[in-house]
């Protein structure tokens, strides 16, 4: 996904994070096992566009086709922005892309962008 007309833009101080391994089998039935469930939760603690609100939760998912190593909350207290169009409770997808680092110069480049 990338940012457009519905997408909520918001950023997160990320809290936790938990990786859990698994495997997949191919049509001919070979195994892969280098796949990887990431699961992160945050804070949101800006909101550039969107009807989030500051404080809220929010958890997230992204799934990997690699293992990682298991070094769980690596990202503990890191900024990120979120561009998503969904607003929920309950933890949502995101692709690669849809949740990049903080970054002061691109987070000046969305705000004179949405003014």
């Amino acid at each position: 996904m990338t940012a457009c007309a519905s997408t909520d833009i918001l950023a997160a101080r990320h809290m936790t994070f938990t990786a859990r391994r698994r495997s997949l089998r191919d049509a001919a039935g070979g195994e892969h096992p280098a796949r990887s469930d990431l699961h992160f939760t945050g804070t949101v603690v800006n909101v550039y566009k969107g009807d989030w609100a500051i404080s809220e939760k929010i958890s997230w998912t992204h799934d990997l086709d690699k293992r990682i190593p298991l070094e769980a909350n690596k990202h503990r207290g890191k900024l990120f922005f979120v561009f998503t169009d969904a607003h929920s409770d309950k933890e949502i997808f995101l692709d690669t892309g849809d949740w990049p680092r903080w970054d002061k110069t691109l987070a000046q480049q969305i705000e004179t962008a949405l003014r």
